[in-house]
């Protein structure tokens, strides 16, 4: 009897132990169907996109997926990646993921990515004069003024020395190693550094290189408040003292020739 009871009892709660089992797996499983049926509105790739591409709207669709396998930095909306540059590849189907974006001209991601569409980064040599004091910071405004020499047609001739703003109201984008603006740099004392990198057009980067290889070059710091593009003649050492070029010295004649008279 003793041995009955006792296997009764553990027949019980063995039955016990199995229907709270049974009860809490039954209970999982409910969550986990209500979880999967709330679904959320996602941005994914609606074609592989390589990375460093601008996203359009041609390259993006909306899928609806069970929220509890979202990853927290999907994207939500067309805005949040529209114009945006991707880090990584991103493969057909796949969510996009903000993290994985970077705007234009975010330095926080190197040189390359300050550049908008068409623009090129040249550097140049300064010193303290030709830096502005080493003043210049990224995001400032500058001209460019070159000096250079000029050989006449003639070789006779001296060369004439002419100083010309060839570049107007173009960015910084970097001082040194340095591609933090102002605002945001800790030291804000001119400077450390011995280059400049600026923005410039395809054209305009021709231009510079040419002028700080065969001539000097200059910045000229602008407002920035002020887009005013002022064009002026370039200026010669002449034009300093008021002093005209001097006259082309008239070619020697040569003597006649007299043929003698025939008879």
């Amino acid at each position: 009897r003793v041995r009955q009871k006792l296997f009764l009892i553990f027949a019980l709660l063995f039955a016990a132990g199995a229907a709270l089992s049974a009860y809490f797996y039954l209970e999982s499983v409910k969550q986990s169907y209500r979880e999967a049926g709330k679904y959320v509105t996602v941005v994914v790739a609606g074609t592989d996109i390589p990375v460093r591409t601008v996203i359009t709207a041609a390259m993006i669709r909306y899928a609806d997926i069970p929220e509890r396998y979202v990853h927290p930095a999907a994207a939500r909306s067309a805005r949040e990646v529209l114009g945006k540059i991707t880090l990584t590849e991103v493969a057909a189907g796949e969510a996009i993921l903000k993290n994985k974006l970077v705007a234009e001209k975010d330095v926080r991601y190197g040189l390359a990515f300050s550049l908008a569409a068409g623009e090129r980064a040249v550097t140049v040599a300064v010193n303290e004069v030709s830096g502005v004091g080493k003043m210049v910071r990224p995001d400032d405004r500058v001209d460019v003024i070159a000096t250079f020499d000029v050989a006449p047609p003639d070789p006779q001739q001296p060369k004439t020395t002419y100083t010309s703003t060839i570049i107007h109201n173009i960015r910084v984008l970097a001082t040194g190693q340095n591609l933090a603006s102002a605002k945001d740099a800790k030291d804000k004392k001119g400077s450390g550094f011995e280059t400049v990198t600026l923005a410039v057009t395809p054209a305009q980067a021709q231009v510079l290189v040419l002028a700080s290889e065969r001539g000097s070059i200059r910045l000229v710091l602008r407002s920035p408040v002020d887009e005013r593009i002022i064009k002026l003649p370039p200026t010669k050492l002449s034009d300093l003292v008021g002093v005209a070029p001097a006259p082309k010295a008239p070619a020697a004649q040569k003597p006649a020739v007299k043929t003698p008279a025939t008879k």
